[in-house]
């Protein structure tokens, strides 16, 4: 399982977050149906994390300014002001945006009600657009900042299961 997260700035700041997993283990499991308290052991300590780590005046100063382009768009294209206020309640997760309570989709389906998927059942299109936003040079951070995370994580000392390799855009 990898989880991603932080900062979008194409969305004010918010934080974002995606999860990828594939297949089941050597006991048919997929990984909700192995971890059934995934939201509550994995998610919400993360996304403490990541509020610990971006207050909402660090995810408003990583927000895209009217006057910055994304790569590939044009000013006229509407990309997302800074002008308006980072919420601390409200985060994007997989590019919707919800409340407090964290709701987790990955790119992949299955039985278990946790909302995750196997990887042998993969929706293409809900794949392409998460790969698509992925490859966006300014979203490359994302996959890049893995060992800044793992140092913060040390500094700060804090534990995350093991089982879960946690990814997050501590930016540029």
């Amino acid at each position: 399982m990898t989880i991603l997260g932080g900062p979008d700035p194409w969305e004010n700041g918010k934080i974002a977050m995606y999860g990828f997993h594939a297949g089941e283990d050597k006991h048919g499991r997929t990984f909700g149906q192995a971890f059934p308290n995934f939201k509550e052991t994995y998610l919400t300590p993360f996304t403490r994390f990541l509020r610990e780590v971006y207050p909402a005046d660090v995810r408003l100063a990583r927000a895209l300014k009217q006057d910055e382009d994304a790569p590939g768009k044009s000013s006229q294209d509407g990309v997302g002001s800074s002008s308006k206020p980072v919420p601390d309640d409200r985060d994007v997760v997989n590019g919707e945006q919800v409340d407090e309570e964290i709701v987790m989709e990955s790119a992949s389906k299955t039985n278990s009600t946790e909302g995750h998927k196997a990887a042998d059942d993969i929706d293409v299109k809900e794949s392409r657009g998460v790969l698509r936003k992925a490859s966006n040079q300014s979203n490359l951070y994302l996959l890049l900042s893995t060992l800044r995370l793992l140092l913060v994580s040390l500094r700060t000392r804090t534990r995350f299961p093991p089982q879960v390799l946690v990814l997050s855009s501590i930016g540029t």
